[in-house]
């Protein structure tokens, strides 16, 4: 997991999110890794469903985990080029 790695390599979670960030935008890591199809649809509809809201970070939130929402944005960028 995110955290056993930081822990084991003495980083921060922020900073282990950021590197695998890098290698999900690049289609080098897997997004199932790390977020569930069920998550990653529950969020697009959130998205799609309040495109006009200021609030959609928060609705987000309820769905994906703060480091989550980094490699879902990560791997969206991949998705709508």
């Amino acid at each position: 997991s995110v955290d056993e790695i930081a822990t084991e390599r003495g980083l921060t979670i922020g900073t282990i999110c950021s590197h695998l960030s890098k290698y999900i935008t690049l289609g080098q890591l897997n997004i199932d890794q790390f977020i569930s199809e069920d998550k990653r649809q529950k969020a697009l509809q959130i998205i799609e469903d309040n495109k006009d809201s200021e609030s959609v970070y928060q609705l987000l939130s309820e769905v994906l985990r703060p480091h989550e929402l980094n490699f879902f944005f990560s791997w969206r960028r991949t998705q709508h080029n």
